[in-house]
């Protein structure tokens, strides 16, 4: 009966009673559905950078649709000149890309 039960539990990934049960996380999709026009995003580029650069592409297609949305790309935009200053490990680039960054913020407030 232990036997039966031992390859019961192996074939359905069971484990034996009182051990820990080891829980993988749920897989991601390898690709995001986009809400416009059944468009799909690729999932998890490697670095921020990646990310960053991503979503700045396809921003752009966005903004030649509706230039609602230009205050988005120019923030994409900012960071990515950010992360460029930060790769690059230049304290003065990354100082001019923060009071770019700022200054651009407060003309959007006003």
């Amino acid at each position: 009966m232990a036997k039966a039960t031992q390859q019961c539990r192996e074939s359905t990934g069971a484990k034996a009673p009182g051990k820990p049960v080891a829980t993988a996380a749920p897989e991601r999709p390898c690709c995001i559905p986009s809400i416009s026009k059944g468009q799909t995003l690729p999932c998890k580029p490697a670095t921020k950078l990646d990310r960053l650069r991503s979503a700045l592409n396809f921003m752009a297609e966005l903004v030649l649709r509706d230039p609602s949305y230009v205050p988005i790309f120019t923030r994409l935009e900012e960071e990515i000149a950010i992360e460029e200053a930060k790769c690059q490990d230049d304290a003065l680039a990354r100082a001019r890309a923060l009071i770019h960054q700022n200054a651009m913020r407060q003309m959007a407030a006003a």
